[in-house]
């Protein structure tokens, strides 16, 4: 079950996002959609064709993220949980790699170590990295019983990290920047050739074919 909260980020995005999921090449899957809005009116700007395995649900007002999340893993029918957020570029392969560590390594959590990251606006990419390599919007995980989201607007995802690592679990960090691509002001007018900012040129080429699918929707 992938776990996307929207109402809060530009509705191309979100479509960016759908269209990303049915590429996903593991055959189990649903999309469950947590239209988080700040208001009725933010609301009902998110409508979505009935589609099999994508579904939307709204909640009953607005929530913290990390509650919203909580609420679209209730909805959810899966006992593997992904975060698929809408200012993410994912590969097709994305969750079967990642799903597929987790189970040759009888893993409960596996997070992507570095992903790369581009800004519609500057026109420059470059790789996504941090101290505690876990690029937590990446996270694909066993669905807890007894573990859930802390209720805060930000940084929920290293909250529910924590909580998990406590009760034993021990992540692996995969370092595949290819499965995922942070992407920056993708509503803005300004779209400029990427700049090669370190990037290798399986990534540089990768970034090229991001920006191309996005001038063309």
């Amino acid at each position: 079950s992938c776990i996307m909260l929207a109402g809060r980020t530009s509705i191309p995005d979100v479509f960016s996002a759908i269209n990303c999921f049915k590429k996903q090449t593991w055959p189990y899957r649903e999309l469950i959609i947590v239209n988080n809005a700040k208001n009725q009116f933010l609301a009902s700007d998110l409508n979505i064709h009935a589609e099999p395995d994508i579904f939307i649900i709204d909640t009953p007002f607005h929530l913290s993220a990390g509650m919203a999340r909580n609420y679209g893993i209730a909805a959810a029918n899966g006992q593997i949980l992904a975060q698929f957020d809408p200012d993410y570029w994912y590969a097709p392969n994305r969750l079967a790699s990642q799903i597929g560590t987790l189970a040759n390594n009888e893993s409960q959590v596996v997070i992507l170590a570095k992903t790369i990251k581009y800004s519609f606006g500057s026109g420059r990419a470059s790789y996504q990295t941090n101290d505690k390599e876990a690029i937590l919007n990446t996270m694909v995980f066993v669905r807890p019983a007894k573990i859930d989201y802390p209720n805060v607007e930000k940084q929920e995802e290293f909250g529910i990290l924590e909580r998990l690592q406590q009760a034993g679990a021990k992540p692996i960090s995969m370092s595949v920047p290819e499965l995922a691509c942070k992407l920056y002001l993708t509503s803005g007018k300004r779209i400029f050739k990427p700049t090669n900012n370190g990037l290798s040129n399986q990534h540089f080429k990768l970034i090229k074919q991001i920006v191309k699918d996005h001038r063309n929707q």
